[in-house]
């Protein structure tokens, strides 16, 4: 399963979650993800695991080149990776910070293209936050020029031919429009939280009318979900994992996912969520649990 973007780059729609994994396990659970069929890894700067990601991701990404047949390298495309980071919010402090801050990405993670010694740009690169950080978040002008600032960078980035798309993530649409007044290129990605309790219908609707690509992070509800008895009990009634019915949740609703764990088994069973039907019944059940208090990770609605 596949979204494609305005520019017809395309994102594999299960990809695996990086925040807080570091060290072997963060390594660990890329080859596990990559093994299962996971062609998309979700970092950023600020996770400070994008060398970990990028070599795990190498060597993966040779040993697969090894197994396939003479000449074969060339023509198959099914092992490269599609590759997202993020702009550290401390990195808005001015463009050439910004310029920085991609280019340490850009070596940390150090992409080359299959099978050769070639470098390559990275998949996608957001803007991690609405909020410049060390800029109070109600400092209206100051963080609106922050990011208007740095969206000409990653225009510019892009249109160098440095990644191949770019985007924002927790957005609102009072972030997005002044972008979208001026803007050479509209964001191409919003990435924000998205799980039954909290679906940002909203924001949803403004990204479609702008032809803004959404993805969902944080689709267990941070694990909050998985024990809710709607959830166990459509789970139950598909023989699958609580984990499979809020990933497919958001699938069938065209929203991208990006899972995280460290156990490989969840991982692989994450993996599985493409092949589960609910029907328009289980989502009506699902959609119930909207909650006015159903955000579980950072809330952009503070950044002026």
């Amino acid at each position: 399963m596949m979204t494609t973007l305005p520019n017809g780059v395309v994102i594999p729609n299960v990809g695996l979650g990086t925040f807080r994994l570091k060290g072997q396990a963060c390594r660990d659970a890329v080859l596990a993800a990559l093994h299962a069929g996971y062609r998309h890894v979700d970092t950023a700067s600020i996770y400070n695991n994008e060398t970990v990601v990028g070599e795990a991701i190498a060597d993966f990404e040779a040993t697969t080149v090894k197994a396939l047949p003479a000449g074969a390298a060339d023509k198959d495309t099914g092992a490269q990776v599609f590759v997202t980071t993020k702009l550290q919010p401390r990195d808005m402090a001015d463009p050439k910070a910004v310029r920085k801050g991609f280019e340490r990405s850009l070596r940390k993670l150090n992409l080359h293209h299959r099978g050769t010694a070639n470098p390559r740009p990275v998949d996608l690169f957001l803007i991690h936050w609405p909020g410049c950080g060390g800029l109070p978040v109600d400092k209206e002008e100051e963080q609106r020029q922050r990011r208007s600032d740095a969206w000409r960078v990653l225009e510019d980035i892009y249109l160098e031919g440095r990644c191949r798309a770019i985007g924002v993530s927790n957005f609102l649409p009072r972030h997005l429009q002044p972008l979208l007044d001026t803007c050479r290129i509209v964001p191409m990605v919003n990435q924000f939280e998205v799980h039954p309790a909290l679906p940002n219908k909203t924001l949803r609707a403004f990204c479609k009318q702008h032809d803004i690509n959404p993805i969902a992070y944080s689709s267990l509800g941070c694990g909050s979900l998985l024990a809710h008895p709607t959830v166990a009990d459509v789970a139950q009634r598909h023989l699958t994992s609580p984990a499979n019915v809020l990933l497919q949740w958001a699938l069938r609703q065209g929203l991208p996912v990006l899972p995280k764990s460290a156990q490989p088994e969840r991982i692989k069973d994450n993996f599985q969520c493409q092949q589960v039907k609910l029907g328009d019944e289980d989502q009506a059940l699902l959609d119930q649990l909207e909650s006015p208090d159903g955000r579980q990770c950072w809330d952009p609605t503070k950044i002026a």
